[in-house]
């Protein structure tokens, strides 16, 4: 069972306003597959935010919920995959969207896709088009064709300069 089910949220407000009414608690993960490429997802239309542009899966952690178990069970919903977390990035990253007027604070984390869990596809056809693993090559001619969300530009670029480590404990 989750932890966040141990409390109770019967009091707490509509999860839809998390990030629009107030700042929401966020996080997003690099998910690296046993080759070496990394899962991205393909927002559609419909999106809430950041709509047509590829990003690193992630979402809102729930109430209660540890910051290791939201980024587990975003990446189920949207992937239907597994992760082993083997990494959290020590920062915060202030995540601003103007147009959507929606405020995040995100967390980064490092993942390994449990192969056992089968291969990403799209879980949540109305907010993802697409999901799939890409080379690190891939992901810089994504960045340069300015495909890829500037959030997961960011952590893509902190993630080369060894500012997301891979380690084998996670606190």
């Amino acid at each position: 069972m989750s932890q966040h089910h141990r409390l109770d949220t019967s009091g707490f407000l509509p999860e839809e306003w998390s990030g629009v009414r107030w700042i929401g608690s966020g996080v997003g993960a690099i998910v690296l597959d046993d080759a070496g490429r990394v899962l991205l997802t393909g927002r559609s239309g419909s999106s809430r935010n950041r709509s047509g542009f590829l990003d690193f899966p992630g979402g809102g952690q729930l109430p209660g919920e540890t910051l290791e178990e939201a980024i587990k069970r975003e990446v189920v919903e949207e992937t239907g995959i597994s992760i082993e977390v083997i990494s959290i990035a020590p920062l915060v990253i202030d995540d601003i969207l103007v147009e959507e007027q929606q405020h995040w604070n995100s967390i980064s984390f490092v993942g390994r896709m449990v192969p056992e869990s089968g291969p990403p596809r799209v879980m949540e056809p109305d907010k993802f088009d697409l999901v799939g693993f890409y080379s690190p090559e891939e992901i810089e001619e994504f960045i340069q064709e300015g495909r890829l969300t500037d959030i997961s530009v960011k952590i893509w670029e902190l993630f080369k300069l060894g500012a997301i480590r891979v380690r084998s404990e996670v606190v």
